[in-house]
């Protein structure tokens, strides 16, 4: 059986809260030529994700759009008044 290799993810994470969440697939086939590498990067917007994918066999810059809420899943969870009360 040939199954298809698993291919690298494209994350993101807070320096504040520490955690890392998956935005997409990168659809990349990773080999040596640092081309194959997705090397992900956000817009300044926060709106969109560019990184690079094989996918096809001829490297390409793809995007893929940040939903709007997504982000707030890195942020700090708010703390109940309750669980700061001594």
């Amino acid at each position: 059986m040939n199954r298809a290799q698993p291919t690298p993810k494209v994350l993101t994470s807070s320096r504040e809260t520490g955690r890392i969440v998956r935005l997409c697939d990168s659809r990349t086939r990773l080999g040596k030529p640092q081309y194959t590498h997705a090397h992900p990067y956000l817009t300044p917007d926060n709106c969109h994700i560019i990184f690079s994918s094989n996918v096809t066999g001829v490297t390409q810059v793809e995007a893929a759009t940040v939903p709007n809420e997504f982000l707030n899943k890195l942020a700090p969870v708010e703390k109940k008044e309750s669980d700061t009360q001594p």
